[in-house]
C-alpha cells in the first residue's frame, strides 16, 4: 500500500468521485488514477468505490471507515511534512524563487538587493523554469515563491498576487520599413517574418492568439528561447517580434527600434504566486513586497485574509510612438 494510493482516494471523495478532475489537481492522468485505486482495492480485498460504465458515483458500502482512516492518514502525513519544512526552515534559512528569464534578467536585481539588506541571514536561490513546472514545485514544497506570467487555476492552497501588466513592444532592425512609422493594425506585423519565443512561452501564446482571433495569418521565421536571444535574432535581420517592455529600453537596445503595440496585443501579467501555509510568512511577504514595493504589507495580509486583490503596477512604453 501506497500513500499515493490513499491521496488519489482522498482527492477523488474531495471532487465528487470526479476521476478526470482528481486527475488534474493530482497533476497525473485519469487511467493513472483508476489503476492506483484499483491496486488499492485489490490490496484491502474490498471494493471502495461505486462504479457505473462510464463513472464512478459514491463509496461502496463498509467503505466508510476506510475513507475515514485515509483521510487522517493523508493529513497527518501533510502535517508531518509541514513541521519538518518549518523545522529545517529555521535551521537553514533559506527562501527559494523560481520564475522565468525576462523576470530574473530585468526584475530581480533590485528585490534582492533590498531583501538582502533586510535579511543578510537569508540564502536566496533563484532557478529558471517554465510556469507548470514552477507551479508544481510549489505544490511540492520544492520552493517557496514562483514569479510567473501565468496565474495558477482552482489552487485554493496557493495565493497569488498580480504584481505587474507589462506592455507589449514590436522591435525591429533599424532600417526595417515599420521603423519609419507607428504601426497601428496586426496586418502591417503580418507581412513580415515573426521571430517568436519557444512554445509554451505566455509571449508565443499571447501574439498567436491575437493574429488568430482576427483570421490573420503570419509566418515564423525562427523560435527563440528567451528575450535576449530574440532581440538579437531581430537586430540581425532575421524577422521582427512581439516582446513585453520589460525587455526593451531604447537606449540600451540601439541596434533595435521599438514601437509600441498595446492596442494590438494583450498586456503580459507577473504574478508572484506562494503557498498559503507557508512556514516563513513575514520573510515571504518582505520579498513580495520588495519585488512589487507599490504593494503594502497591509494589502499582502489583508490578501491573505480573502481580502481584495490589490492593482498591478503598468510597465508601458510611454516614450515610443504607438503609445
Amino acid at each position: 500500500m501506497r500513500l499515493q494510493q490513499l491521496r488519489y482516494l482522498v482527492t477523488v471523495a474531495q471532487t465528487g468521485f470526479n476521476i478526470s478532475e482528481a486527475a488534474r489537481l493530482l497533476h497525473t492522468s485519469q487511467p493513472g488514477v483508476s489503476r492506483q485505486l484499483k491496486l488499492l482495492e485489490e490490496e484491502l480485498g474490498m471494493p471502495l468505490l461505486l462504479r457505473t460504465r462510464n463513472s464512478v458515483t459514491g463509496l461502496a458500502p463498509g467503505a466508510d471507515p476506510v475513507m475515514a482512516l485515509a483521510r487522517q492518514i493523508v493529513s497527518d502525513v501533510d502535517r508531518l511534512r509541514d513541521l519538518g519544512r518549518r523545522t529545517y526552515r529555521k535551521v537553514r534559512k533559506s527562501l527559494s524563487v523560481v520564475t522565468n528569464h525576462s523576470i530574473a534578467r530585468y526584475l530581480l536585481a533590485r528585490p534582492l538587493s533590498g531583501f538582502r539588506e533586510a535579511y543578510p541571514s537569508v540564502a536566496i536561490e533563484v532557478s529558471q523554469n517554465t510556469p507548470d513546472v514552477a507551479l508544481q514545485q510549489l505544490l511540492n514544497q520544492e520552493v517557496d515563491l514562483v514569479l510567473s506570467t501565468r496565474a495558477p487555476v482552482n489552487q485554493s492552497q496557493l495565493i497569488c498576487v498580480p504584481c505587474y501588466s507589462l506592455s507589449r513592444i514590436l522591435i525591429m532592425p533599424l532600417d526595417h520599413p515599420l521603423s519609419h512609422c507607428a504601426v497601428q493594425t496586426l496586418d502591417e506585423i503580418a507581412k513580415y517574418p515573426l521571430v517568436m519565443y519557444t512554445a509554451p512561452h505566455a509571449g508565443r501564446t499571447s501574439v498567436e492568439n491575437a493574429f488568430r482571433s482576427h483570421g490573420i495569418e503570419f509566418q515564423i521565421a525562427l523560435t527563440a528561447a528567451d528575450s535576449d536571444i530574440v532581440k538579437t535574432c531581430v537586430a540581425d535581420g532575421l524577422g521582427i517580434a512581439v516582446i513585453t517592455a520589460l525587455s526593451f529600453d531604447q537606449a540600451r537596445d540601439t541596434n533595435l527600434v521599438g514601437r509600441c503595440v498595446n492596442r494590438l496585443f494583450e498586456p503580459s501579467p507577473v504574478y508572484a504566486v506562494a503557498r498559503r501555509d507557508s512556514a516563513d510568512e513575514e520573510v515571504l511577504l518582505s520579498f513580495i513586497n520588495q519585488f512589487a514595493p507599490h504593494i503594502t504589507f497591509s494589502a499582502l495580509r489583508s490578501l491573505l485574509s480573502g481580502g481584495p486583490l490589490p492593482e498591478p503596477r503598468v510597465i508601458g512604453a510611454q516614450r515610443l510612438p504607438g503609445t
